[in-house]
């Protein structure tokens, strides 16, 4: 609060010194008219004529003019404003002074010391940001002894490979002796990719505590600046900083954000400077000064060459999406603590979650939480995990509204379409849930699948994905009996059966006609393989029309059921069609 008056001094000052002129200027002129006399212009000829004037001030732009006698009397006259009046007075030896217009001249000196001020403040104000930009990273980065991390291996679930990869780096950070004597050297550094939320930071974190070593943190998006240099600065400061704490783990997050590929654009200075400083920081220490750059990105592919290569960051490591039984394990890790209910299987819950990654796994299990608090409920049921589940993979919450029936009815018919296809295709993918109930996000319905193994996948099955993907659509059509009352909601089905038939033809080497060939790689044009594209959508369709029409007894049976009860889960769906099937023998 003290700082706020030295700020305004010189402003204040400035004002009151203004203040003080424009106060005498108008106390001068006030004196100097109240001793000046008013005469006519007719008396004033009359003296000129007499030769009682000895000097005229005058601006035309004035009402009136000054006049001068030969005694020193000032008088106030009507200005006759005519071009000759000058040239008539000079005429009669009459000496013709300027008048200056004093208000006028105040004016334009205020508004003149006004803007200077004006300019001279912003001016002040950009180069403290400057200075600020300026300041050293060591503000913007956190050193973590080793008792603030406390994350150890045994607390990250999953990544087995990965965390055996990373202890024989927190060997030689334990016991560098035994590795230089055998002339063994530290990566310099290491690179961590993978999807969001995999655990890259809490692995580096890891590392750092099981080491007994310094954590310093610092994200990429640290150095970038508008002023050119300050990034590099920055990084200078943040090398020295992790020189000072050897050995050290020092770990950039998002490193894309600094580390992507150089181009020619002028307008990129200020990174590329970033870069190159990065560059050369990392050549200009050796593994024996005990420092472990670990960096991660989720686009490995956009970083700079200079940048992977060997010599600099010498290991990339890929840390995926956890599968089934890395996800059990992480359940079960975010499970402890939580008063879960008898009814949910965290095995089942398990093969539900295909592609989540760990934090969206903890991320579910504290929603689900969190509405079994604001429930008043003393456990977390299967409708608070059903309910956290639903938001996550709809984008939004449950809608309560009246909704029309033989819209309803619709869906039911469309994700039943979904559901049968892959559960009646021996290649079809396991359904865990189908629900009609609508979300904020705009979705109608869902069919929720889990792929019966992951990795490589046969021709078959991409052809069942694609009539999956059918399903909705005929189910629509099942229902209306006629492609005019069909409906926009299979638009995002058609778009991935697309996408799937594209990559099915021009990529995967799958198609008769193209056999082994990449026609991406050829520059082959989308244009060029739409009949082909045509006849297979065409065949695949069919076939899935066949499959959902001599089944349309389990179709309809289904669609009914989910109406009545809105959510069906998979084992539901395989007992009806079995019940359905006895029914019929």
């Amino acid at each position: 609060m003290k700082a706020k008056p030295k700020k305004y001094k010189y402003l204040i000052l400035t004002i009151l010194v203004l203040f003080i002129c424009i106060s005498c200027s108008f106390t001068f002129n006030h004196i100097r008219n109240k001793s000046t006399e008013e005469i006519s212009y007719s008396k004033f000829i009359e003296m000129v004529d007499k030769g009682d004037i000895k000097e005229v001030i005058f601006n035309k732009k004035n009402l009136t003019f000054k006049a001068i006698s030969n005694d020193n009397k000032f008088f106030k006259v009507p200005n006759p404003n005519y071009d000759e009046f000058k040239k008539d007075m000079l005429l009669k030896n009459i000496k013709i002074g300027e008048a200056l217009d004093i208000s006028s001249s105040l004016y334009t000196l205020l508004t003149i010391l006004l803007f200077i001020i004006l300019i001279a403040n912003m001016l002040k104000k950009h180069l403290t940001k400057i200075s600020v930009s300026l300041k050293p990273l060591n503000k913007n980065i956190d050193v973590i002894s080793t008792n603030k991390p406390n994350v150890k291996f045994d607390d990250i679930a999953g990544n087995k490979e990965i965390k055996e990869e990373m202890k024989e780096i927190v060997d030689f950070l334990k016991h560098p002796q035994k590795y230089l004597e055998r002339n063994v050297k530290l990566p310099k550094g290491i690179i961590l990719t993978g999807p969001p939320g995999t655990g890259k930071t809490l692995l580096a974190k890891a590392i750092a505590n099981e080491s007994n070593v310094p954590f310093i943190y610092s994200n990429g998006s640290d150095f970038m600046e508008k002023y050119v240099g300050v990034g590099a600065s920055r990084i200078r400061n943040m090398f020295e900083n992790a020189r000072k704490n050897a050995p050290c783990i020092l770990f950039i997050d998002e490193i894309d954000a600094i580390g992507g590929k150089r181009s020619s654009d002028s307008n990129d200075g200020e990174r590329l400077q970033t870069i190159n400083a990065l560059l050369t920081e990392m050549d200009g220490f050796n593994s024996s000064d005990g420092v472990l750059v670990i960096s991660a990105t989720n686009r490995l592919d956009m970083l700079d060459s200079a940048l992977t290569r060997s010599g600099r960051f010498d290991k990339h490591l890929t840390i995926p999406l956890p599968e089934q039984n890395d996800r059990l394990e992480i359940l079960r890790q975010y499970a402890k603590g939580k008063p879960l209910s008898e009814e949910i299987s965290l095995d089942i819950l398990s093969k539900e979650l295909i592609g989540f990654s760990g934090a969206d796994i903890a991320n579910l299990l504290n929603e689900a939480n969190f509405l079994s608090v604001s429930k008043n409920k003393d456990i977390i049921d299967k409708e608070d995990l059903d309910d956290a589940f639903f938001k996550m993979v709809m984008k939004g919450h449950k809608k309560t509204i009246t909704k029309d029936e033989e819209e309803v009815k619709l869906i039911a018919w469309h994700e039943t379409g979904h559901a049968l296809v892959n559960l009646l295709s021996p290649k079809g993918d396991d359904v865990n849930k189908v629900t009609i109930i609508p979300s904020s996000s705009g979705a109608g319905g869902v069919t929720i699948t889990t792929p019966k193994k992951l990795g490589l996948y046969s021709k078959k099955y991409i052809e069942t994905q694609i009539k999956s993907c059918y399903g909705g659509r005929i189910g629509e059509y099942l229902l209306l009996g006629t492609y005019d009352e069909i409906t926009t909601g299979a638009s995002q089905d058609i778009k991935t059966a697309t996408n799937l038939i594209k990559d099915y033809i021009s990529a995967y080497g799958m198609d008769d006609e193209y056999g082994m060939l990449n026609l991406n790689v050829l520059g082959c044009k989308d244009s060029e393989i739409s009949e082909r594209a045509k006849n297979m959508a065409k065949r695949l369709y069919e076939e899935t029309f066949d499959l959902l029409s001599s089944n349309k007894h389990l179709l309809e049976a289904i669609a009914d059921k989910l109406i009545e009860k809105e959510t069906l889960t998979g084992e539901e769906l395989i007992n009806m069609i079995k019940e359905i099937d006895k029914e019929i023998q």
